[in-house]
């Protein structure tokens, strides 16, 4: 999952490079940085994405990059840590951008999207995050920020139908959300609300 989720965002991030520059003849290293939680109640989803993103990188580097037209490429991944605050993704933002000079940003949590908006988009840098709440932070006022991952709105029509396919739909008539009390949660919640709604699934406390 951490590798498919790699090379879907590289793959992105290779195509706008070449949009933007149309070659790399100038240069022979993609940046990519991300403003990742690596300490605090966060740190497990930043570190598992870090891991992901350094891991296929140096595996890609290894084989002698990646080709762009006749010019081949290798990656340099740039790490800080945001600690899931919006202050500290910010700054983990700026610096990426004005000293790293990185054109690509992967995030996680939604504290950390919110702070790296506020400075990606106004510098013209893409951005993705595997985030599922704060569902105002993307769409037409985000034009460059893009979603990791599937949200639990589109992943909810593949796990109701495993679970009525493995343990019957006459048992699974009731539901209940768990989540934090906060934006994140409620938006998430939201998603979580259309998926039962779909299914003639009564939720019984959130």
């Amino acid at each position: 999952m951490r590798r498919m989720l790699f090379r879907t965002t590289l793959a992105t991030a290779i195509f706008f490079f070449t949009i933007v520059t149309g070659t790399f003849a100038a240069e022979k290293v993609v940046k990519i940085g991300g403003a990742i939680p690596l300490s605090g109640p966060a740190a497990y989803w930043g570190i598992c994405i870090v891991e992901a993103f350094e891991d296929a990188a140096a595996e890609i580097n290894g084989a002698g990059g990646f080709k762009v037209g006749d010019d081949t490429y290798k990656l340099e991944i740039i790490n800080y840590d945001t600690k899931a605050t919006v202050a500290d993704a910010r700054a983990a933002t700026t610096r990426l951008v004005e000293k790293d000079k990185v054109k690509y940003i992967y995030n996680q949590t939604a504290a950390s999207t919110i702070g790296m908006l506020q400075i990606s988009e106004p510098n013209n840098v893409l951005s993705m995050a595997a985030c599922w709440g704060y569902l105002d932070q993307f769409g037409a006022k985000f034009p460059l920020h893009f979603r990791a991952e599937m949200s639990d709105y589109e992943m909810g029509f593949s796990y109701v139908p495993f679970m009525m396919e493995h343990y019957g739909k006459e048992n699974l008539k009731t539901a209940a959300f768990l989540g934090p009390d906060d934006k994140d949660g409620q938006d998430c919640h939201f998603s979580y609300q259309r998926v039962m709604d779909s299914y003639g699934i009564k939720q019984v406390g959130t």
